[in-house]
């Protein structure tokens, strides 16, 4: 009798080849299911950056050049050779006049740096960069019913594909700013 009951104990062990496979095909489903949310997890935080990115790089360009355009003499401003680079001046109304002296221009190692230059009564300039990976600035006026409108667009790559494509604009972050120079 003991004998019987060793036997039909050991015939009922481990599984068979099928129920393996099935477990495995199970378990490789779920894997790739989690490994392709982390992934989309990871690219769209990555997207997100890189969009903040570009968004604040063209924030920070148009912020300073429309501060520096308000502070501008608008004689001086509207009537400079050329639109770009943005050549701003303006005059202190104290009693020593003094002069500044403000230039927008795309430089730096790549190219792609907004850089201001500042000058104050011909002192020695200062270089300020004031934002990275703008691909493009344009400068336009308006003078329509005597009020004269300075039009600055910037354009800033979302993402690494943007570089390859920046003329495409579903790649690029572009934003215009409508300034009004002082009289």
């Amino acid at each position: 009798m003991k004998l019987m009951k060793y036997r039909t104990l050991n015939c009922n062990i481990g599984f068979t080849t099928i129920e393996l496979v099935i477990v495995l095909a199970i378990v490789g489903i779920l894997g790739t299911a989690v490994v392709m949310s982390i992934t989309q997890v990871f690219q769209g935080s990555l997207f997100s950056n890189n969009h903040n990115t570009a968004m604040n790089n063209v924030r920070n360009a148009g912020e300073w050049m429309s501060r520096d355009v308000l502070m501008a003499d608008a004689s001086h401003t509207l009537y400079a050779p050329t639109l770009w680079p943005l050549e701003l001046i303006w005059y202190d109304q104290n009693v020593t006049r003094d002069k500044y002296y403000y230039k927008y221009e795309l430089g730096g190692d790549t190219g792609t740096d907004l850089i201001r230059t500042f000058k104050f009564n011909g002192d020695s300039e200062v270089y300020t960069t004031v934002a990275q990976h703008i691909t493009s600035v344009t400068v336009s006026f308006d003078t329509t019913d005597n009020v004269n409108t300075l039009f600055i667009t910037i354009s800033s790559p979302k993402d690494d594909k943007a570089w390859a494509a920046t003329e495409d604009p579903q790649y690029l972050y572009t934003r215009t700013y409508e300034i009004h120079p002082r009289p």
